[in-house]
């Protein structure tokens, strides 16, 4: 911090006829910021709701209750999701811009739904009976 001392080109609206100096104070400070850790403690959440339901797609269909278990893993993420987007915007201060953090949620909310689609199809397929299009994936 320091002292200056400035004379303007105005008296603002002072009736005296010099332009008198005026004294300000100019404070200044280095802020360092971590950004890539910030960034990953923010996101770990997401990434790891994500890899959760990614993994659930190992869970085969052709049972209803692992059907359910699947369903039920996958959306749980989905929500995990929704609530660590929350909790971003929150920490982050703003909810006015579209930043970098609601760009990659919205991603992994569209791959999540995606995924919560192919296990419902693996599903109706494995009801029609038919186990080898799931399993050759080409539909032979």
């Amino acid at each position: 911090m320091e002292a200056k001392t400035l004379t303007y080109a105005t008296n603002f609206g002072d009736p005296s006829p010099e332009n008198q100096p005026y004294t300000w104070i100019a404070a200044s400070f280095e802020l360092d910021r971590r950004g890539w850790w910030l960034f990953l403690k923010l996101m770990t959440g997401a990434y790891i709701a994500f890899a959760s339901a990614m993994l659930a797609c190992l869970m085969k269909t052709n049972q209803p209750p692992i059907f359910a278990g699947r369903v039920g893993l996958q959306i749980a993420c989905l929500f995990a999701v929704i609530i660590n987007h929350r909790s971003t915007n929150s920490s982050v201060g703003r909810d006015d811009v579209f930043c970098l953090l609601d760009t990659l949620h919205l991603i992994i909310y569209a791959l999540i739904f995606a995924a919560i689609f192919i296990t419902l199809r693996s599903r109706m397929l494995n009801d029609r009976g038919e186990e080898k299009r799931l399993s050759a994936g080409n539909g032979e």
